[in-house]
């Protein structure tokens, strides 16, 4: 397949003044600039503290809220794969040979020092553009794929980069880094002309691919096992049917209800999470999906400033589907979101829904002999329904 060399300098992508540049409660979109811009710019650093650099989002989509990861997550359409490599002093031949055999050598790309990289220490950013731009999902799985392979060359990227709304700064170096008469102390930039990036080559798409099918058969296994832990409660004797709490976890898978409250996982097949209270860039919140019941265990300390659920005699943070739903929706009030789940599953049973019950009759003294044809479960001469997602 013949792809177009030139087309992917036109793309655009979210550009900010700053860091800091935020458009919350604006109906400003941000401005945008082309990929072919940022390539042709790789030799003119410009020369302003970090705070003030310029930064992209590796996105199209511009609206005010287009540093809302979950937005961004919807609507975004990302033109390019990227790189963020702070760790190992990797030289730039290395990274060049790198980027090479992982995409092709006819494939265009831009690699260049981050503004506190050294000659000792060196840092960097990669860009390669791609043919059309991604819907993020597999954007994610593209990124995520070119992460591996990087690491399979001996480079450690940074994975948040997979995040939907992730800033990258643009080729700066700073004053303090740079000589009296203005010169970059230490600047390394490499600029590759050719084509956009073909994700059905290889070894690029093996690595996709694998990456599919891993999520797939995590999502099956998910499945399977949410499914044999409602059936696992489903079948409870009616001694031993849920309580209000143990009935909510039981409708709202607790992946779901991370998502639903913002938080932002690692990556497709992680169990580690970023709590939205979190101020750091790490994942200090890990799911456990348990036949008994799935919870949570944060070592965040925003959370625990937070009292987001309860503490552990280990000292962290620790909960469940519940808990979450206690501290984002009803701000803490466990009162109030046990009041709001009773009354929403009243309403359910108004409207005729089926729920399960144990066999009571009105008058004890009428009750005829039991006869049960499974044992505390289906009682002989009553109408027995067996329900389960």
């Amino acid at each position: 397949m013949h792809i177009q060399t030139e087309n992917w300098r036109g793309h655009r992508v979210a550009l900010l003044n700053n860091s800091a540049d935020t458009r919350k409660g604006s109906r400003r979109a941000y401005q945008t600039i082309t990929l072919g811009e940022i390539f042709d710019a790789a030799d003119k650093p410009t020369a302003v503290d970090k705070k003030s650099a310029r930064a992209i989002i590796p996105s199209s989509y511009k609206s005010p809220d287009a540093r809302v990861y979950a937005v961004q997550r919807e609507k975004g359409s990302y033109p390019i794969l990227a790189a963020d490599i702070d760790k190992g002093n990797v030289p730039l031949e290395q990274l060049e040979a790198a980027v090479d055999a992982i995409f092709g050598k006819e494939v265009a790309s831009l690699i260049y020092s981050t503004s506190s990289a050294t000659s000792d220490d060196k840092k960097w950013r990669i860009f390669v553009p791609l043919a059309e731009p991604l819907p993020f999902e597999i954007w994610e799985r593209a990124q995520l794929a070119f992460f591996g392979l990087l690491r399979a060359h001996g480079i450690a990227p940074d994975e948040t980069l997979s995040r939907a709304g992730q800033l990258i700064l643009l080729p700066n170096v700073p004053p303090k880094n740079r000589r009296e008469d203005g010169t970059p102390i230490y600047y390394e930039f490499s600029v590759a002309e050719g084509s956009p990036v073909d994700l059905a080559r290889q070894p690029l798409a093996g690595a996709i691919q694998r990456l599919a099918e891993a999520a797939q058969a995590n999502e099956a296994k998910r499945t399977a096992e949410r499914t044999a832990m409602a059936l696992k409660k489903a079948l409870r004797p009616a001694v031993g049917k849920f309580s209000p709490i143990e009935r909510f976890n039981a409708d709202n898978p607790l992946e779901d209800v991370l998502m639903r409250f913002g938080y932002q996982r690692k990556h497709t097949q992680s169990v580690d999470w970023r709590s939205p209270l979190q101020t750091s860039d790490s994942f200090a919140t890990r799911v456990h999906l348990e036949p008994d019941g799935d919870y949570w265990t944060s070592l965040s300390g925003s959370d625990a400033a937070a009292e987001l659920g309860a503490l552990s005699d280990k000292g962290h943070r620790f909960g469940d589907a519940f808990d979450l739903f206690v501290h984002f929706e009803h701000e803490g009030d466990r009162a109030a979101a046990l009041a709001s789940i009773s009354e929403e599953r009243g309403k359910s049973t108004d409207t005729g829904d089926i729920v399960a019950h144990p066999y009571r009759p009105t008058d004890p003294a009428t009750i005829p002999p039991r006869r049960w044809l499974v044992d505390h479960l289906i009682l002989g001469g009553t109408v027995t329904v067996l329900t389960a997602p």
